[in-house]
């Protein structure tokens, strides 16, 4: 599932929502995974992923803006903390 497909599908509602939510989560664990190896610009594009896929995943934003802190992009952590 693609997030353009989040976006507009023909597929019903509740049934996107789900898949969406579920891809969202997905890409949240392979950042944690990266996170957790030193990986973090990895992580960074992951949990923007997860965003793109689910815009209100609040541990996304949280974990985003820890992956910020770790490539000393402070100014782009803010942002996402404000959003947790």
């Amino acid at each position: 599932l693609t997030p353009g497909a989040c976006m507009s599908s023909i597929l019903p509602i509740f049934l996107l929502a789900a898949l969406c939510s579920e891809s969202a989560e997905k890409a949240w664990r392979a950042g944690q995974a990266a996170m957790e190896n030193d990986r973090f610009d990895e992580a960074v594009g992951q949990f923007q992923l997860s965003l793109r896929l689910d815009p209100k995943f609040a541990q996304a934003h949280l974990s985003l803006a820890a992956a910020y802190l770790a490539v000393s992009q402070d100014a782009s952590a803010v942002t996402h903390l404000k959003s947790y």
